[in-house]
């Protein structure tokens, strides 16, 4: 099984699961991650790509879920599942 905690972008950076990251104005504050089993939430550092990517390869989405603002996976948010057909919750 891979490690869920960490992974290596296609451009070679290392990324880290964290269970918030901060999302700049509007919102101005640190928003929780979806506690996904097989996929997480990161901050994409390169240019000219979306702020918070899916491991899935799917950007993320600040959704409300009703008790509060969650960074989602944008697929797994519309659709059910991500882009590789997984969307497990802890």
């Amino acid at each position: 099984m891979p490690d869920l905690k960490r992974i290596r972008t296609l451009d070679g950076y290392q990324v880290e699961r964290q269970d918030f990251l901060y999302v700049p104005a509007p919102i101005g504050n640190w928003v929780p991650t979806a506690p996904y089993i097989d996929h997480f939430i990161y901050r994409e550092t390169a240019i000219g790509r979306p702020a918070f990517m899916c491991t899935c390869g799917s950007f993320a989405s600040v959704v409300n879920m009703g008790s509060g603002l969650m960074l989602m996976c944008h697929i797994h948010a519309t659709i059910g599942e991500h882009t590789t057909g997984g969307g497990h919750w802890v």
